[in-house]
């Protein structure tokens, strides 16, 4: 259960750093006011949903913690 945890929370910690490096990677393009940040945190949203969504139907049909780490592995690429 604690490495359960541990996969949370790096990949949590790796999208947040993903969406902080996005942002200064467009910067120098279309600024850094407040509609780039709307729209950036608006993708990662967006995408965090959908991996939610297809990461519980998974999980509906495989009862098992190796269904976790199988959608750990999808967003890891799709990241």
């Amino acid at each position: 259960m604690k490495l359960m945890y541990l996969c949370l929370f790096i990949a949590g910690f790796s999208g947040m750093m993903l969406e902080l490096i996005g942002t200064r990677v467009i910067a120098p393009f279309y600024g850094t006011t407040l509609f780039t940040w709307a729209a950036l945190i608006t993708i990662t949203l967006v995408f965090l949903s959908i991996g939610y969504f297809v990461g519980g139907i998974i999980a509906k049909q495989e009862q098992r913690k190796k269904a976790f780490f199988q959608g750990q592995k999808y967003q890891m690429v799709f990241e």
